[in-house]
């Protein structure tokens, strides 16, 4: 063989290594993107504390979870299934860098004062960059305004959930953008256990609620009419596919697991049970003037195989009218 053969040969194959490389090169957050990023935003069931969670109980679990939390700097974290020790250990390791904004679902009062151990979807923020201006909570019922009130049956409120299921939120002052108003809904949708005959009727209830209640706190319509930033994120029990989250969709709210312009992750698991279950349940909706540019599911070892039985789910954003 000749060597200027041999030459084009060697060159060629650098070449596609290169290539092959750059094609297989992760695109979650954090990566260099053309258009610069505005937000991180991050959805993150904690999972309560379980005594039955053997190697994964929260004192095993809860650095891991920090760790995270302080590694990949989300701007605005939506957490589920958070109990007040839970909050109370998060915030005094992120204090410095975040804001902590909870409501215990059965008590209706603020969860770092709650007595018992009921949950929560609590939100952290960016103090630093953000000013909060309004938060509120509403239960997923006929009197949203209402703690949900436990019944004879032992389910809760008017819609007979298996918990009195709620959607806490936050309005922020985004001091990086003069101040802009920025909206991030947190919610936790009826799960199938013991209700599977039942439980997709109460998704599109709750799915319903928030297509209603949402431009009732921001003062302005959603989908294509919405003004501000506003996100709509949890742990929705439910496959992108399903009625009530396509329901969702067609107001329409943006997606970022579909709409971000880079991702390895679309067909990632959210849900993992400690490595005993799947699915993609976690989601990031968003309306206004937002671009989605990469989405992905945060499957790293922060010191433990498992620090949740749900996977973190992040997506990065630009605002579009700058």
């Amino acid at each position: 063989m000749s060597s200027s053969r041999l030459l084009s040969i060697v060159i060629s194959v650098l070449v596609l290594g290169a290539l092959c490389a750059c094609g297989d090169k992760p695109d979650g957050p954090g990566n260099e993107e053309t258009e610069s990023v505005d937000l991180l935003v991050c959805t993150f069931n904690i999972r309560y504390p379980e005594p039955s969670d053997g190697d994964y109980i929260w004192d095993k679990r809860k650095d891991a979870v920090c760790k995270f939390i302080l590694t990949r700097q989300p701007d605005i974290i939506g957490m589920q299934e958070v109990e007040k020790v839970q909050a109370e250990y998060i915030l005094s390791k992120v204090k410095d860098e975040y804001g902590l904004y909870g409501i215990g679902r059965e008590s209706g009062k603020d969860i770092l004062q709650v007595s018992g151990d009921e949950t929560s979807n609590t939100i952290l923020y960016k103090k630093s960059r953000f000013d909060l201006v309004s938060k509120g909570t509403f239960w997923h019922s006929d009197t949203p305004d209402q703690v949900a009130a436990k019944n004879k049956a032992n389910d809760y409120g008017s819609w007979h959930t298996s918990h009195p299921l709620c959607t806490s939120w936050i309005k922020l002052a985004d001091g990086d953008n003069l101040g802009r108003s920025v909206w991030l809904f947190n919610t936790h949708y009826q799960n199938n256990k013991n209700m599977s005959s039942v439980a997709p009727g109460l998704r599109m209830m709750e799915s319903n609620l928030h297509i209603s209640k949402i431009p009732s706190i921001i003062g302005g319509g959603i989908g294509q009419g919405c003004k501000d930033p506003v996100f709509l994120i949890g742990d929705f029990n439910s496959s992108f596919s399903t009625d009530e989250l396509q329901q969702l969709r067609n107001v329409p709210l943006g997606y970022a697991r579909e709409d971000a312009v880079k991702s390895s992750f679309r067909s990632t698991d959210t849900d993992n049970g400690y490595g005993k279950a799947s699915g993609i349940i976690d989601h990031l909706f968003f309306c206004g003037p937002l671009k989605a540019l990469t989405y992905s599911v945060d499957k790293k070892d922060y010191g433990i195989l498992y620090m949740s039985d749900h996977y973190p789910v992040l997506a990065e954003f630009s605002y579009k009218d700058k």
